[in-house]
Order: structure tokens, then sequence, then C-alpha cells
């Protein structure tokens, strides 16, 4: 072989080295942006693809409400879904304000509600296709809450899903006894709630008892007990009731419905919202 033949092929051979070796950076250096930056992107396309299926939920008259979103039921048709509670903002018992990320606001109708599992169910909005079902998550699992904290624009909040428990959330005082074992009930605009109120399914009567030096004074309270629910870390605000828990793919297992002290979300499982919707 020539000389300029030699020449020839270790220049084709350093080429293909090149070019191998800037492939391979190429590929490392794809790889370490994707790790760096991944979380961000796929935050991104959970706002987008979940995010377009969340609503504001009003009363009619356009006061306080949370949050809902599209959902896909078994029978294959597309429905709102949102919590109890925020479905008694409705002013009629029977309406309410859907509104999207755009502005846009319709009044659908209420189809069904659960006092037990604080979940309600909405007219769908035709034309949109819900979010669908995921599997039951696991402890430790990462999810994320999408949904209008304060009633702002569309938040995603990350967290992992830490238990699965009975829930007891207290919702107001219904009376005091004081030293003297007399109950004086606890007015409305103090967030009083009668017993009456305080008398569905799902609704528990407690005490709780607080010592002020040389007497005490006990107070009945309004609880919510909400079964095997999920308990993550979270971070919610008011307005984020009925926002959708979805996994990493967009897919639904559970509906945030209330918070603890330190502003962690707790969620109606993903077996109750599947009991729910079995009927639709």
């Amino acid at each position: 072989m020539s000389l300029f033949n030699k020449s020839i092929a270790l220049s084709k051979k350093i080429l293909s080295y090149a070019i191998d070796t800037f492939l391979i950076l190429t590929v490392i250096g794809a790889s370490l942006y994707l790790a760096v930056r991944g979380p961000e992107f796929h935050g991104h396309w959970l706002r987008h693809s979940v995010g377009s299926k969340v609503y504001t939920i009003k009363d009619i008259r356009n006061r306080g409400g949370g949050t809902g979103f599209a959902i896909k039921a078994p029978s294959g048709n597309s429905y709102i879904l949102t919590n109890d509670h925020v479905c008694s903002v409705s002013s009629d018992g029977e309406n309410v304000l859907i509104e999207n990320e755009s502005g846009l606001s319709m009044q659908r109708r209420i189809l069904s509600k659960s006092d037990f599992t604080d979940l309600c169910l909405i007219e769908g909005i035709p034309g949109v296709e819900g979010l669908s079902m995921g599997s039951e998550p696991m402890i430790g699992q990462i999810v994320a809450a999408v949904g209008h904290p304060a009633l702002m624009p569309i938040t995603l909040s990350r967290g992992e899903i830490i238990t699965k428990e009975d829930t007891t959330i207290i919702m107001g005082p219904i009376s005091a006894i004081g030293p003297d074992g007399k109950e004086q009930l606890a007015p409305p605009e103090f967030g009083g709630i009668s017993a009456k109120e305080c008398s569905l399914k799902k609704h528990r009567q407690v005490e709780q008892v607080q010592n002020f030096g040389f007497f005490v004074i006990k107070y009945k309270m309004c609880a919510v007990v909400v079964e095997d629910a999920y308990r993550t870390n979270m971070l919610v605000q008011g307005g984020n009731s009925g926002s959708p828990v979805v996994n990493f793919w967009g897919n639904v297992v559970g509906v945030v419905f209330a918070m603890d002290s330190a502003g962690w979300g707790i969620d109606v499982s993903h077996k109750d919202v599947i009991k729910f919707l079995k009927n639709y």
C-alpha cells in the first residue's frame, strides 16, 4: 500500500473515531441535561396535559369554591369530579359555575354527591375528554396535585404518599361545656356548626378538652372521617380541594380534599374514586 493510501486510511480511522467520540459525548451531554432539566420538563407537560382539563368551581353567583377536573368514567363518558364540600357552595343546590384557564365559564348541573367520601360529580363539558384513572398508588410513590390554590392560576405541587389511613378532619365547634357544667352552643359567626348539620354519614362528634389552669373547658366538635385517605407531603392551600392527584403519566390516583396543620395534602383514595364512578 502506498504512503498516500495509508494516509487516507489513517484519516478515515481518525474521522470515524472523532465521529464516535462526538456521538458518545452528545449522548452523555443530552442525558445529563435531561437528568437536570427532566423534572422541569415533566412539570410543564403535566401542567399542560392535566391542567387543560382542570377547572375552577364556583357557585352561580361567582362566589368562593375550589377545583374540579374532567374525568373519564367506566362508561367512556366524561364528567367533572370535585369534592362534596366544594359543591356545597352552590346557592341553589343544583348548579355550579365551571371556569377554565382562559376564563371561559359555563353553568353545569350537579349529578351526584357522596358525603361519605367527600366527592361530587358534575355534568361534563361537551367535546372535552376526561383524564383516565391510573392504578392504585403505593406508599412512597411520587404524585402531583394540579389545581387552583386560593383560586389562583393552575399550580403543580409534587410530593409522595406517606401513609394510607382513616383521617379525621375537624370542621368546627358545636358547643362548649364550662366549669359550671352548662353547655353553650357555638355561634355560627365564629364557625359554629349545629348538631343537625353534623349528622351526615361521614360526620362524627368528638370531644376536645382544654385546660386553663384552674378550670377545664370541654368542646364538642364536628369532624369528618374519610377512610383510607392518602396523607402526602404535597403542599396545598384552600382552593386546592377537588384537585386531581395524578401519577407520573398524568393518570388520576386520588382527589385532594383537605390539608393538615403543615399544609400537606390529604386525598380521597383511589379505591373511593373508583367506587364513586362505577355507576357512570
